[in-house]
């Protein structure tokens, strides 16, 4: 379980999304959830538009693979 005091749901360049992974392994996340696409339920997103870019998801990817975690996605598009 993560500690009350830390948010993971948020990452705007590459490198911090290498981070939050690592940090999720850290506390044995088995699956690393990501946003491929805007979401239906928050206001003024898109489901058409991109969440995350190719790079950042990327990163992601391989930062979870490094840890031997998998990634889910999703995409509301």
């Amino acid at each position: 379980m993560f500690p009350a005091e830390r948010d993971f749901a948020i990452a705007d360049v590459p490198e911090e999304m290498r981070r939050l992974v690592i940090t999720q392994a850290k506390y044995e996340v088995d699956v690393i959830k990501l946003a491929a696409t805007g979401g239906v339920m928050s206001y003024g997103d898109r489901p058409t538009d991109p969440e995350h870019t190719v790079e950042q998801l990327r990163t992601a990817s391989e930062a979870a693979d490094a840890c031997s975690r998998k990634v889910a996605v999703h995409a509301m598009g």
